[in-house]
């Protein structure tokens, strides 16, 4: 009787661990990508959710107040993890060069630096807003803080713009799209 016993808990066992595995097999079936034949249209969609990202950060820096600054933060980063989920979820039917994952190096600096960085020019520009003229060494200190960070994220976006440009320059040559029909 204990031999059965056992032999029928192992049979329980094994029948939930196979339904978990057969379960957990079907919910990656349903992340299927996104195939796009024509490199364009492709092109497009990954060019398209860059921009969004590159002109918030813009936006962002370019906000005379850390308030107006914080407002459009969250926006950033909803953008950043559409961007990423697209990036994931889409594929070309033939090669694409890089291109995706160039595109996908540089959202996953915006998402895992950018982000930082963006954040503590914020942070440093309330600071000043705040002091204003009541310390101004301690202003001076933090607005060269503030200058440093800007230059140290603007150096990093441009190393990933750059090789953004070069994998771009190939794949609409390759595919003999002209750059002006793509925006």
């Amino acid at each position: 009787m204990i031999i059965n016993s056992n032999f029928f808990l192992k049979s329980i066992f094994i029948f939930s661990l196979l339904t978990t595995i057969s379960s957990c097999k079907k919910t990656g079936e349903k992340k299927s990508k996104v195939v796009y034949n024509d490199p364009h249209k492709y092109y497009t969609v990954i060019e398209k959710n860059n921009n969004n990202v590159k002109n918030l950060f813009l936006e962002i820096k370019t906000k005379k107040t850390s308030d107006d600054c914080r407002k459009l933060i969250s926006t950033l980063k909803e953008n950043i993890v559409k961007s990423l989920n697209i990036y994931y979820s889409i594929k070309l039917n033939m090669d694409d060069y890089g291109l995706k994952d160039t595109y996908l190096n540089q959202m996953r600096f915006y998402e895992k630096q950018g982000l930082k960085y963006i954040i503590q020019i914020v942070d440093i520009k309330q600071e000043l807003e705040i002091l204003a003229e009541n310390d101004l060494e301690f202003s001076k200190s933090l607005n060269e803080e503030y200058k440093k960070i800007k230059e140290i994220l603007y150096l990093k976006e441009l190393e990933g713009s750059e090789d953004i440009e070069k994998v771009k320059r190939n794949f609409l040559k390759k595919y003999n799209i002209a750059e002006q029909n793509t925006k």
